[in-house]
């Protein structure tokens, strides 16, 4: 019984992400540069937010959980998959997450002492790695997730 779940993020983050830049040219223009200024800047803008839009309409986080483990892959950002091993997880726990507050954002991000994984809303699961490393994830079905993991490792 393998679990798999795909996540992208949401339109309402991305375009929020990809908008915001737009308020430059608009700053430019309240401040009294010329209009040239404000044309070409509004340009120069425009490409980015485009730019920056398509590249995150294609990244996207894929979960997987089976026989071997849990593996994790942002398509369209890392090449490789990043794979934890049944042997390496100590234990998992359901979490509540605060992308904003937690991690200052979303996509694979760093804190003090976690790695999070975060593409979706505020339910997602802790896995403790005898590594001593710390993984976040975001789920969107956090219950078919926990079956998988029942069905391969019940003493987690």
């Amino acid at each position: 019984m393998d679990f798999k779940e795909e996540q992208s993020l949401s339109k309402t983050k991305a375009s929020l992400l990809v908008l915001l830049p737009f308020l430059a040219p608009l700053v430019l223009y309240i401040i009294g540069l010329p209009i040239n200024t404000v044309i070409t800047s509004l340009i120069i803008v425009s490409v980015i937010c485009i730019v920056s839009w398509l590249f995150l309409k294609t990244i996207k986080l894929q979960l997987c959980v089976n026989e071997t483990g849990i593996s994790l892959r942002i398509k369209g950002l890392q090449g490789k998959e990043e794979m934890f091993l049944w042997k390496d997880i100590e234990r998992i726990q359901k979490v509540s997450v605060k992308p904003l507050k937690e991690f200052g954002g979303w996509g694979l991000r760093y804190s003090r002492s976690r790695t999070g994984y975060i593409f979706g809303g505020e339910k997602g699961v802790e896995l403790f790695t005898n590594r001593k490393s710390t993984i976040v994830i975001t789920i969107r079905d956090t219950d078919s997730f926990f079956a998988a993991i029942a069905f391969f490792q019940p003493n987690l």
